[in-house]
């Protein structure tokens, strides 16, 4: 009896040691099955993010894409998340994209930097020269380090002190002088075309104005296109502006007053399809400028105090102090709701 007590008892020990190397093995393989399982959605997430970008990358090129971006996307099966900001305080031109997916009941996090994808434009900087442009008096564009770049598609020779951009300075031609620049110095830099504009193209749909002076006006709210004053001469601008619209004049202008808007909510295109000249009496003007020749500023301090300046050819006669307004650069739709050159028609 004792040797047959034994023998069960060493049989179901035997049989409970294999029951434990089953049950290891199968939670082994089951283990196993799970890192597998969530390996997949982890690949499968990084590739849905990757899309993600890239369609981040193509809507901003196409100018689809306002910043900053909130998108809910559907990319092979996966749900993505995506917030996009502009970068361009830390690295010039480019965006910070956070993709969130969820994936097979898990969710996957991604950051990552990458380039804008955006194409260069005049109006995407707080001044924008043509042809050749001599500073010999103060400037200063932006504050703080951002929203003062400035491009110059010729030469640029500073001879000035105190001559500051808060940004990045980009020079085709040569660049001569000693200006201090808080972002990137890029000489030579790529060439960008001047725009070329058609008095035709503001005049159809557009307010005729009749009478030289335009001093202040409150544009209407318009569904596509913002509400456009079509001036066939000359004309003299000054006052106060409300709302979202265009001036255009198909000869020259004359600032002989402060143009300034009513709101934060107003912005405003000025177009010559010649000059515009800034009379010595003016201190401030506000709004997107667009000369076809000449810019002239002649007040001893001028500050324009949001919008850019972009001609043919840029003279300051005195102290100029200009900060950007990125509405267009955030979102380029903007532009051509204002019916900005190099963005309209």
């Amino acid at each position: 009896m004792r040797q047959r007590g034994s023998a069960i008892l060493i049989v179901l020990v035997l049989v409970s040691a294999t029951a434990v190397i089953v049950i290891a093995a199968a939670d082994l393989t089951i283990s196993a099955m799970a890192g597998q399982w969530r390996r997949y959605h982890q690949i499968h997430a990084q590739y849905a993010a990757d899309a993600a970008v890239e369609w981040v990358q193509a809507k901003r090129k196409a100018g689809t894409l306002a910043l900053p971006a909130n998108q809910n996307l559907t990319i092979d099966g996966s749900q993505v998340n995506v917030v996009v900001t502009d970068n361009s305080v830390s690295l010039k031109r480019s965006l910070r994209v956070e993709a969130t997916v969820q994936e097979g009941g898990l969710t996957f996090k991604q950051t990552r930097v990458v380039g804008d994808g955006i194409v260069p434009k005049h109006f995407y900087y707080s001044l924008a020269s043509d042809d050749q442009f001599q500073v010999s008096n103060s400037l200063t564009t932006g504050a703080g380090g951002r929203l003062g770049d400035v491009f110059c598609n010729d030469k640029l020779t500073v001879s000035a002190l105190g001559v500051t951009v808060n940004g990045d300075l980009e020079v085709v031609g040569t660049l001569s002088g000693s200006p201090t620049v808080t972002g990137t110095v890029w000489n030579p830099c790529p060439a960008i075309t001047f725009p070329m504009v058609n008095s035709g193209d503001y005049f159809v749909g557009a307010i005729p104005v009749l009478v030289a002076d335009i001093n202040g006006w409150t544009f209407t709210p318009t569904v596509l296109d913002y509400e456009t004053l079509y001036a066939p001469g000359n004309a003299n601008l000054s006052g106060t502006y409300a709302g979202k619209g265009v001036i255009f004049v198909a000869n020259d202008i004359k600032i002989v007053g402060d143009v300034r808007y009513a709101d934060n909510n107003s912005v405003m295109a000025v177009i010559a399809l010649n000059s515009i000249t800034v009379e010595s009496n003016v201190t401030h003007i506000d709004g997107y400028y667009f000369a076809g020749q000449l810019f002239t500023s002649n007040p001893a301090n001028l500050t324009l105090g949001r919008g850019a300046i972009v001609a043919k050819r840029i003279d300051l006669k005195g102290v100029l102090t200009a900060t950007y307004d990125p509405w267009v650069w955030n979102d380029p739709e903007e532009a051509k709701r204002l019916k900005l050159p190099g963005f309209w028609p």
